[in-house]
């Protein structure tokens, strides 16, 4: 995935989570962090996951406290409303995974 559109597509989710939720700034980059690490596992895993297999396998990976699972279920539920919004829906094709991630 090219590094430019992702930084990009993380800023736009920044926006959303600005605009659209309650969430604090102050956690905006963790928010990301757990997106990213949702994308990568998609990636590694070459087809999507769902938000309960991801925090079954943060759960498994025993680095992580039940508060951090949390937040990164939390931030992957509202990464996918922002995907799902038309604004977003309209420039991205979720038919094909790799262009879905990179746009």
């Amino acid at each position: 995935m090219d590094e430019k559109k992702l930084d990009k597509h993380l800023n736009d989710f920044r926006l959303f989570l600005l605009e659209k939720t309650n969430i604090e700034k102050r956690l905006f980059n963790y928010y990301t962090f757990w997106v990213k690490e949702y994308l990568k596992e998609e990636l590694r895993n070459k087809k999507r996951i769902s938000l309960t297999q991801f925090g079954t396998n943060l759960e498994k990976n025993g680095r992580y406290e039940p508060w951090q699972i949390i937040q990164a279920k939390t931030a992957v539920s509202l990464y996918q409303k922002f995907k799902s919004s038309p604004a977003i829906e309209s420039s991205c094709s979720k038919n094909n995974l790799t262009d879905y991630k990179s746009c």
